[in-house]
């Protein structure tokens, strides 16, 4: 018989190797691809992954009640020439048993322009990858409300991944604005 801790190792292993800790499997081209339709102006697409600072994650983390997943995120600098179009952010918030891959468009003063659902891997709880669900995101900052049921619509039968993708969101969302402040500050010095 197993102990109890052999067990405990083999779950924790088994749910970390269904998380993406790459972009693979079209993740990327499919993230890309949601990028490309939302700025059809976009001249370039910056990629890169961004390794998580512990001071702004722990501040993102608490702000949201929700800890990331990975130690980076994956982000996109999307311009028009020269100039800044936006920002995407990929990131990963655990379902009920599956990782939700979802992804952020941000203004370039950082206001979510939109949310969107790149791969989902739950048997139930879809309805959260409906446009018109994910809208409610839209124009939010890290100032803004996300708490499913009073700022943000619940869905019937999607309670964990309402609850998952709204926290995910809102700690993306203040990752990035306390990221950007603090490379301004550094920029400055």
């Amino acid at each position: 018989m197993r102990s109890f801790a052999s067990i405990a190792v083999l779950l924790i292993a088994g749910l970390f190797s269904v998380i993406p800790h790459e972009l693979t499997a079209g993740v990327r081209e499919d993230a890309e691809a949601v990028i490309r339709q939302f700025y059809p102006g976009a001249t370039a697409l910056h990629f890169q992954p961004l390794p998580l600072d512990p001071n702004t994650q722990s501040a993102a983390e608490q702000s949201a009640g929700q800890a990331f997943l990975l130690d980076k995120l994956f982000h996109w600098e999307i311009r028009a020439d020269e100039a800044v179009l936006g920002y995407a952010v990929l990131d990963n918030v655990m379902g009920k048993a599956q990782p939700i891959t979802y992804l952020v468009l941000f203004t370039p003063d950082l206001k979510v322009q939109s949310v969107r659902v790149i791969r989902y891997r739950e048997q139930y709880g879809g309805a959260i990858q409906e446009s018109r669900w994910l809208e409610q995101f839209r124009g939010r900052d890290r100032h803004s409300g996300f708490a499913p049921g009073r700022h943000i619509d619940g869905i019937s039968g999607a309670t964990i991944s309402v609850n998952a993708i709204s926290r995910g969101v809102k700690r993306i969302t203040v990752y990035m604005s306390r990221h950007s402040n603090d490379a301004v500050a550094a920029d400055t010095e």
